[in-house]
């Protein structure tokens, strides 16, 4: 470690063992570090990420959704329809505010279980159906739809594709191929989320012939609740 310029700080330092489901371990043998003892835990968080034994990815998405309520309630007054704020920027916030800490790091989490993302998927639709005011009978699939928002799913779908698109161009060879390597392990998205049972779904009481269709999204008109048809 001397010889890479790397300091460790050994107390804050954890030891983990990832394995498949269902396989037992014993008690693993201690482990010291600079003849420090290590301790043995089932999570760790590594670069804002949590590590699971099973990498269910589970912990990770808790914590995520844990910080992701706490920010919808900071910005809750700037989204609720008695805010002054027009969709467009309502919308802006959850972009540039919310959904970043959501979806952070999510080529690594890519095989997290659809019950999982649909955790996500329930804090976004509570988020966009607060700023813009919609009324119960609006089902959430058509919110996004009006305010060209992808669900969830397709968000991270997309996200992961670009990642592994720029692999090809990285120079270390033990990276070059790791898209193939993912598919191969099972650890590729799922399929179209708009199909059935796909990932985001929500259930929907809407009636769609009382919702007026996306209005042209031109920069020069004001983006208001009132555009789509929301209460004021």
């Amino acid at each position: 470690m001397s010889e890479w310029r790397i300091a460790i700080n050994v107390p804050k330092s954890t030891a983990l063992i990832f394995a498949r489901a269902g396989r037992r371990f014993t008690q693993p043998r201690p482990v010291t570090l600079f003849g420090e003892p290590i301790q043995w835990v089932d999570t760790a968080r590594y670069l804002g990420v949590t590590l699971d034994s099973r990498l269910t990815w589970s912990p990770h998405i808790d914590q995520v959704r844990r910080r992701t309520a706490q920010r919808m309630g900071v910005l809750g007054p700037l989204l609720n329809s008695k805010s002054d704020l027009s969709v467009r920027n309502g919308v802006l916030l959850f972009k540039q505010l919310i959904r970043p800490m959501m979806d952070y790091a999510c080529p690594a989490w890519r095989s997290a279980a659809r019950t999982h993302v649909r955790r996500l998927q329930v804090l976004q639709s509570k988020c966009l159906r607060l700023a813009t005011g919609a009324p119960w009978y609006v089902s959430n699939r058509q919110i996004h739809e009006d305010l060209g928002v992808p669900l969830f799913a397709d968000h991270i779908r997309a996200l992961t594709a670009r990642f592994d698109s720029r692999l090809a161009d990285v120079g270390n060879p033990q990276y070059g191929n790791s898209a193939d390597t993912c598919a191969d392990r099972g650890l590729a998205l799922s399929p179209d989320s708009r199909s059935k049972g796909g990932w985001g779904q929500q259930a929907s009481r809407g009636h769609r012939g009382r919702w007026p269709s996306r209005p042209n999204e031109s920069h020069s008109a004001p983006f208001s609740r009132a555009t789509f048809g929301y209460p004021d």
